[in-house]
Order: structure tokens, then C-alpha cells, then sequence
């Protein structure tokens, strides 16, 4: 087999990867898959043959006699779409893979009957970059793909969706929103930490009586001076009792209603702030 190029400088752990051989080139690497089969891109791949309606008095003569108003067959366009993963997304999900079946699976139990936030397990997902997997190298993250986000969120909730959304809501829900919306002192300010596990994201939407309907939130925003005072409570906030920064939704001009609402970095050491714990849900109990 031969051996395919990967940047392990991105992904540290696939050195620790059985079977995984690393030979120094400048920057780049040269790594084995660690996997069983290299993928066949070949395998069972068929032409589609895209379609398109013909209505009455459209298309040629022969379309409109043969097909009328129904679905006839158009020249196929374009090549094979090979819906096979990449060898750097294989290695990723195998590693999320054996992290969950090693470290999450045999505890996910324990924390979700103690109704206990499962530090320990963060502590040992930190080196693998999982806490900043969406976020791009600029701000300390792993960058990766959707794809192969979507695979580690997957891998992490098969074992435990608990830590699925302790992960999924620090990089998803708080750390894309600031890549995406945040200015680049709150990006340079807040994207590391997050990366690192330094400090974990909460994603400040539900009320007690708005649910998440952010058009009937009833936590105001006024202004004062170059701040905000936010006045209000939210309810059931994955992650809220651990955070160190609430993405949290206000209504700052509450005659616009809806159009009133708008987001705000909190941080939870901030004046003011307070989470109370809330025992006995049904799940995500770890969370």
C-alpha cells in the first residue's frame, strides 16, 4: 500500500495511531493509514441520469409525443460523486471512535446517575483538540471539515450524549457563532480559550417561559454608556453551571419585538451573573 500524505502537524495524535509510520520531509509528512482497507472509489459507483419535466408545448417533438407532461431522461452530466471518506476523515472518526469507546463509554453511566459535569473526561479530550474541532489553526483549533466534525460529534455521541452536547455547543453553537458574527478582538480574546478547554462555551437562549423561541424572550438589554445591563433568566442551558462565556440573547429594543433581539458575550465571572444547578431531568444529565 501506498503511503498517503497527511499533515500531522494539524493532527498530532495520528502519530499515535497503530501502524501509523511517519518519515520527515520539510513540513510534510508522509503517513500510512491507519485503517484496514484503503477505500475502493470505484465500488458500486453509477452513473445518475439526471431528469428534467417537459410541460406541454415545451421541449422537441419527440420529447412532447413521447413524454407529455411527465419526467424524461436527460444526457448525464459530470463525473462519479464519491461519497467515500478521505483518508484524513477516516483516521479522525477511528480516533474520536476509540476515544469514546476507551474514555466515555465506561463512565457515561456513572456521571449521568451522579448528575456530575464529566471533567475528567474534558481533561483527557483537551489534547486531541476535540474542544476547539470547528474553530479554525488561526484561533488554536483543529479546523477541521464539516465532514469531519460531524464525524466526531457522531463517534462522541454514540457513547454519550451528555458530552456530545458539552462538545457540540462550545464549538458549534458558541465557537462558530464568534468566528462567523465576532469582532476580532472577541476572537483572538475568546476562540483560544475555548480550543483549549480553558474555558467552556454556553449557548444563553431558553427562558423559562419563551422556551427556544427567541421572539418571545423576555431578558432585556439597556444601555449604559459603552456597556449593556442585561436583566433576566434563562433556563436549561447545557453547559451554564461550568461556562466561562454565555452567548446570551436579549431583547435590546423591545418595540421591534423579534427584530429587537440580539447576542451578547457574557462572562460568567462578570458582575451579576449567577447558574444554579437543576437536578432531575430526564437526560443529558451530565451536561
Amino acid at each position: 500500500m501506498q503511503p498517503v500524505v497527511l499533515d500531522v502537524d494539524r493532527f498530532p495524535f495520528l502519530l499515535k495511531e497503530a501502524r501509523v509510520g511517519v518519515r520527515r520531509a520539510g513540513r510534510a509528512r508522509r503517513v500510512e493509514r491507519a485503517i484496514d482497507q484503503p477505500p475502493d472509489i470505484g465500488r458500486h459507483h453509477r452513473r445518475a441520469e439526471p431528469t428534467r419535466l417537459v410541460r406541454p408545448g415545451q421541449g422537441s417533438a419527440r420529447e412532447r409525443a413521447e413524454a407529455g407532461a411527465t419526467l424524461v431522461r436527460a444526457p448525464p452530466r459530470g463525473g462519479i460523486v464519491d461519497f467515500d471518506l478521505t483518508p484524513e476523515q477516516e483516521l479522525v472518526r477511528k480516533t474520536a471512535r476509540d476515544f469514546a469507546d476507551r474514555e466515555i463509554a465506561p463512565v457515561a453511566m456513572r456521571y449521568d446517575r451522579a448528575e456530575e459535569f464529566p471533567w475528567p473526561v474534558l481533561e483527557k479530550m483537551k489534547p486531541l483538540g476535540f474542544l476547539g474541532a470547528s474553530i479554525p489553526e488561526a484561533y488554536g483549533g483543529m479546523g477541521l471539515d464539516p465532514i469531519s466534525y460531524c464525524l466526531v460529534i457522531e463517534e462522541i455521541a454514540r457513547a454519550d450524549s451528555s458530552i456530545r452536547g458539552i462538545l457540540s455547543v462550545n464549538c458549534s453553537l458558541v465557537g462558530t457563532a464568534i468566528v462567523k458574527y465576532g469582532t476580532e478582538d472577541q476572537k483572538q480574546g475568546w476562540l483560544p480559550r475555548l480550543s483549549a478547554g480553558e474555558a467552556i462555551g454556553c449557548f444563553a437562549l431558553t427562558e423559562p417561559g419563551a422556551g427556544s423561541d427567541p421572539g418571545s424572550l423576555r431578558m432585556t438589554a439597556v444601555r449604559d454608556g459603552d456597556s449593556f445591563v442585561l436583566n433576566g433568566s434563562k433556563m436549561f442551558i447545557t453547559n451554564g453551571t461550568v461556562a466561562g462565556l454565555a452567548l446570551t440573547f436579549a431583547n435590546a429594543e423591545p418595540s421591534k419585538g423579534a427584530k429587537g433581539v440580539t447576542a451578547f458575550l457574557v462572562p460568567c465571572d462578570g458582575e451579576g451573573f449567577k447558574a444554579t444547578e437543576i437536578k432531575g431531568k430526564l437526560g443529558l444529565r451530565a451536561a
